[in-house]
């Protein structure tokens, strides 16, 4: 979108400035080098293949940071595909890349901080805790607890 891109040919122009044909081809075509590059992976923890050819299996994790690493350097060619629009076969191979259909579940956490607090101190103040930008709307009133040696305070 705001980056530039080089072309085969040595030419640098701004994403923005690439023709619909252009953005298509080189969308499908690392789309095409990641599915390859999964499959290839997927094949080479085959335990066959690897006693086979002799091989040490990849790590799930090594594929899982390569495959972001690409798609992190890809964003400002999805964000121009999404801006143009059109781009659903795109779209469809890189949700089957990131195994995704939507949004992912969240995370049900409740945050805590614990404060210590010896026995022979009084409570932290947990009001210089509400200063921070997240309570600056006053909408957040924090519960706190005495436990025996430190105060929580839940959000």
């Amino acid at each position: 979108m705001l980056e530039n891109h080089t072309t085969k040919g040595g030419d640098v122009v701004p994403v923005a400035f690439m023709s619909n044909q252009h953005l298509h081809n080189y969308l499908a075509y690392e789309m095409r080098l990641l599915e390859s590059k999964i499959q290839e992976m997927a094949q080479e923890n085959d335990p066959f293949t690897l006693a086979l050819y002799g091989r040490s299996s990849s790590s799930p994790e090594k594929a899982g940071k390569a495959v972001r690493a690409a798609i992190q350097r890809l964003y400002p060619y999805f964000a121009e595909a999404f801006l143009r629009g059109g781009y659903e076969d795109i779209r469809d191979r890189l949700r089957d890349i990131m195994r995704r259909e939507g949004s992912l579940a969240a995370v049900d956490v409740v945050p805590a901080i614990e404060l210590p607090n010896p026995p022979d101190e009084p409570p932290a103040d947990i009001y210089d805790l509400m200063a921070t930008p997240e309570y600056a709307s006053g909408n957040v009133a924090p519960h706190v607890e005495q436990e025996a040696e430190c105060a929580v305070l839940t959000l």
